[in-house]
């Protein structure tokens, strides 16, 4: 599925330039891996603000894509927002988890109203510290077959 999955993400110009590589794809949970390189570096040599941002929101829409209960929903993602923790000089990885309950709402047959599922991203550097901390929020309407 990774292998796939890059190559259908490396179809999309801001994901080359970027280099984000997708390193673990499962059920309610995403990881994508970003490498510390000049050009998505700020004047500080730090990784840009611009890069942990849309590498946190890639992590959100591919968990979102993949998940089983959420990709043939057409979810609409209606609002991101970011914490920035601490300044990264090297590697960080987009962690994207959605638990289970979060779903629940989704399971009620004949369900009439949109619904909100936030999806929280935290960016960590190679020891596992914050970088920054993400939430993804996007609208699900209700589905006349479910």
């Amino acid at each position: 599925m990774l292998a796939e999955l890059r190559k259908s993400l490396y179809t999309v110009p801001l994901i080359q330039t970027l280099g984000a590589m997708p390193t673990e794809v499962a059920p309610g949970r995403v990881t994508i891996a970003l490498s510390h390189r000049p050009s998505l570096l700020d004047h500080t040599g730090a990784l840009h603000s611009a890069a942990l941002f849309a590498i946190a929101e890639l992590a959100a829409g591919v968990l979102v894509a993949t998940h089983p209960q959420l990709a043939d929903l057409a979810p609409r993602r209606s609002t991101t927002t970011i914490r920035y923790v601490s300044a990264s000089f090297g590697d960080v990885t987009a962690l994207a988890e959605l638990p289970d309950e979060a779903l629940t709402e989704l399971a009620h047959p004949g369900r009439s109203t949109a619904l909100e599922v936030e999806i929280g991203v935290r960016v960590l550097d190679a020891v596992d510290n914050e970088v920054a901390k993400v939430a993804c929020r996007f609208v699900i309407l209700p589905s006349p077959d479910r």
